[in-house]
Order: structure tokens, then C-alpha cells, then sequence
């Protein structure tokens, strides 16, 4: 999905509705930030692991959308 995808999906609700992401294991949580990433296509890719891996030599970008929670996580807090 695009950002322009995005968007036109997100324009459908009212401007107040919340946006949430999935937890951990279950459950959901507050979308808390975005950060721009450079990827690449995961060769070892399975229905368990990610289709992409960060590759910063790669020149597609795209946005990823975090948690407090798994922002955190993903830094090693």
C-alpha cells in the first residue's frame, strides 16, 4: 500500500477516529510514530517472517507505523 492508498482509505472516517496497530500478541495499541525505512525483498521470506528486511543501501523507501510500546522495543528500551 501506498501513502496516496493510505490516505484515500483513511479519508473515509471522520478525522477523530483513532488509528491502532495490532500488540504483540494480541490486543491493540495507539499508532505513536512513523519513521521512514529503506527495504529490500527478504529472500528467507515465510508466512512468519516479513516479505522485507531494512536494507540502507536500498533505494525503495516506505513508511513504517509504530507503537509506543514496539518503538520502544524495537530501539532495545
Amino acid at each position: 500500500m501506498t501513502v496516496k492508498e493510505l490516505i484515500e482509505q483513511l479519508q473515509k472516517f471522520p478525522a477523530d477516529t483513532s488509528v491502532v496497530v495490532q500488540g504483540y500478541e494480541e490486543g491493540f495499541d495507539d499508532v505513536s510514530t512513523t519513521k521512514e525505512i529503506s527495504l529490500a525483498l527478504n529472500p528467507d521470506h515465510k508466512w512468519y517472517k516479513g516479505r522485507y528486511t531494512e536494507n540502507s543501501s536500498s533505494h525503495d523507501k516506505a513508511v513504517l507505523v509504530f507503537s509506543k510500546d514496539r518503538m520502544e522495543g524495537a530501539s532495545g528500551e
